[in-house]
């Protein structure tokens, strides 16, 4: 999901540049229709959690958007307000590397770990 989400933001990005005059036209379309159909939450905390983006593209730890996505997906998987703050704590680590996040394992798989493993 994470993938998905990466590559139809890059597509956005390769529209604009190809077509500047009438980019923004095509990219509402895309919207329309991927808001209808895939852009849920769930793409966007997928997207943030994936590490292979997490730690390579600028800003992505902090952009409200993905973080928002990411606490109402914890909110809705976890009803007990106190394990919930405990995913959102373990998710800082995760965008700090972290403890168990950057052990030389973590380091060297997220770069090549395929995605769902």
């Amino acid at each position: 999901m994470g993938f998905l989400y990466h590559m139809m933001v890059k597509a956005k990005d390769q529209i604009m540049e190809a077509d500047p005059a009438h980019g923004r036209s095509y990219i509402n379309i895309i919207e329309q229709r991927w808001g209808a159909q895939m852009g849920t939450e769930l793409h966007l905390a997928a997207y943030y959690l994936n590490p292979r983006f997490q730690y390579s593209i600028d800003g992505i730890g902090m952009d409200e958007t993905l973080l928002d996505a990411l606490r109402n997906v914890i909110y809705k998987m976890e009803a007990d307000p106190e394990k919930a703050a405990l995913c959102l704590e373990e998710s800082k680590l995760f965008r700090e590397g972290s403890y168990s996040f950057g052990q030389r394992a973590a380091v060297v798989s997220k770069h090549n770990m395929n995605p769902g493993t």
